[in-house]
Parts: C-alpha cells; sequence; structure tokens
C-alpha cells in the first residue's frame, strides 16, 4: 500500500504553514531551508516532521533534499 506525504518547503512561512497544516489530513513532512523565523521550533513542538537544511539552498534543492531524506527513510 503507498503512503501520501504532503511534501512543504518552508522559508519564513510561520504564520501561513500552521493554517495550513491544520487543513491537511495526510502524513506531512517540513523542510526549512534556513528560515529565521520561529516555524521550525513551532513545528517541532507540535511534533510535525520537519528538518532544516544546514544552509540556503532555494526552492528547488530544499524539495530535492526532501526526496532524498524520504528515499533513505
Amino acid at each position: 500500500m503507498c503512503e501520501v506525504i504532503v511534501l512543504i518547503p518552508n522559508y519564513n512561512e510561520e504564520k501561513s504553514l500552521l493554517k495550513l497544516i491544520k487543513k491537511i489530513k495526510y502524513k506531512i513532512i517540513v523542510i526549512d531551508d534556513c528560515s529565521k523565523d520561529n516555524s521550525f521550533l513551532k513545528l517541532k513542538k507540535k511534533k510535525i516532521e520537519n528538518i532544516k537544511n544546514k544552509k540556503r539552498l532555494g526552492y528547488k534543492e530544499t524539495l530535492i533534499n526532501c526526496f532524498n531524506y524520504i528515499k533513505k527513510k
């Protein structure tokens, strides 16, 4: 059986991200591209799977990192 995973790239989306996540009914993985806001910590407190790039990579590379993360799991 296939699992549905919603990948959400994040860069300083603290305000809109939490609203969006409440509406999603599937497994969520957020990948943070070195945000300067508190989004990473807030997601961690809510126990939402959340990984962080070691340096700012941009949208495309952030998604590639997330796909590689999922493949390793």
